[in-house]
């Protein structure tokens, strides 16, 4: 294994020298299968479980800074109370290829953005946009939201006289 550390499904960061084995383990609960990864050391002692395929992280280097997590309620009409904004430190980057991506402690919903924080306080969507400010950012990011609920449910753009 190269990578440098995995984060367990307990939000605890792993060295992966420290992992001797791996395993993959089925299990059933009320929501449905789900599989995920059993991590030993060379005692046997299990270290944790994650959803990360501890064989296919690619090469993991070490991280610093801080990444924001962005969450958008979308089982509504989103309003500004519905984007969320979470700040979680960055422990590492995952490389593959040309891309990069952070590894963050706590575990991301599917459809979140990450972003960062520049060094004149604007936020920066990688491969996307640059804003001026988080203001900016949640106030672009709520207007798409928007956009895409009402493409999903077919709702005509309000008309302003």
């Amino acid at each position: 294994m190269s990578a440098f550390f995995v984060t367990t499904n307990r939000r605890k960061c792993i060295a992966v020298s420290t992992v001797a084995h791996a395993s993959i383990r089925h299990t059933e609960s009320k929501f449905g299968p789900s599989s995920h990864w059993a991590l030993f050391d060379a005692n046997g002692t299990h270290l944790g479980d994650t959803y990360q395929d501890p064989t296919e992280m690619g090469t993991v280097i070490p991280g610093n800074g801080e990444a924001l997590v962005v969450s958008i309620r979308d089982d509504i009409r989103p309003t500004a109370d519905d984007v969320w904004v979470h700040r979680q430190p960055v422990v590492g980057w995952t490389i593959s290829g040309r891309d990069a991506e952070p590894i963050l402690p706590e575990t991301r919903a599917v459809g979140d953005r990450i972003m960062f924080v520049t060094s004149d306080g604007g936020v920066l969507d990688p491969h996307i946009a640059h804003y001026d400010n988080l203001d900016a950012m949640k106030a672009s990011v709520l207007i798409e939201a928007q956009a895409e609920w009402d493409r999903r449910h077919q709702v005509s753009p309000a008309v302003v006289p």
